[in-house]
């Protein structure tokens, strides 16, 4: 958004948020999220809007019910799932 970024860690034990203003911290080595809460939460909050269920590519942390199984593959030629 604009000159803002910001990054949701999800490889932590407990997620952890990130925001640079790209404008004034162009090396992104400055955490700011935490004086601006009301940018994150907005973030956030576009960062779910725009999230979609995969099950090829599942995010338990993120995902609703957060135990998507991965499904194997169909063979192209007989249409059966792969071994």
């Amino acid at each position: 958004m604009g000159d803002w970024k910001l990054i949701r860690w999800l490889n932590k034990p407990e997620p952890v948020l990130e925001l640079f203003n790209l404008t004034e911290d162009e090396g992104e080595t400055s955490n700011i999220a935490r004086a601006h809460p009301e940018r994150v939460a907005k973030l956030l909050a576009m960062m779910e809007e725009e999230h979609h269920l995969n099950e090829h590519f599942p995010m338990p942390r993120i995902d609703p019910g957060g135990d998507v199984k991965r499904s194997k593959p169909k063979n192209k030629k007989s249409g059966k799932k792969a071994k």
